[in-house]
């Protein structure tokens, strides 16, 4: 839990990081997102791990179409993180947000290209 707060917090502090600071920004959310995928796996929680290994696969698509720097990846990653933080504080646990949000990163070239 403690490391999908981390990554809420990261997420939502990417917009104030310069397009410079970004990449570096974005390596310790790859880091997290991978380190958090590792934990998930151990609990059995499909929709934690189902979202994890989406978001790593949106940083690695970001980093590799060169939009790490990009505003469409800052509204991206602002999305993910006020989500996230909203899933992690509803009584339910957050399962039908951290789903929807999971659908919403699921296609990184298709988010991109509605932007």
């Amino acid at each position: 839990l403690d490391s999908t707060w981390n990554i809420a917090k990261n997420a939502s502090e990417f917009p104030l990081k310069s397009p410079n600071e970004r990449p570096v920004a974005m390596a310790v959310l790859r880091v997290a997102a991978k380190a958090a995928i590792e934990t998930a796996n151990k609990t059995d929680n499909v929709v934690v791990q189902d979202f994890f290994k989406t978001l790593f696969a949106l940083i690695n698509f970001a980093d590799k179409e060169g939009k790490i720097r990009s505003d469409i990846f800052v509204g991206i990653m602002t999305d993910v993180g006020d989500r996230l933080t909203i899933a992690l504080n509803e009584t339910s646990n957050g399962v039908n947000v951290l789903k929807s949000l999971t659908a919403f990163i699921g296609d990184p070239k298709k988010l991109f290209s509605k932007r």
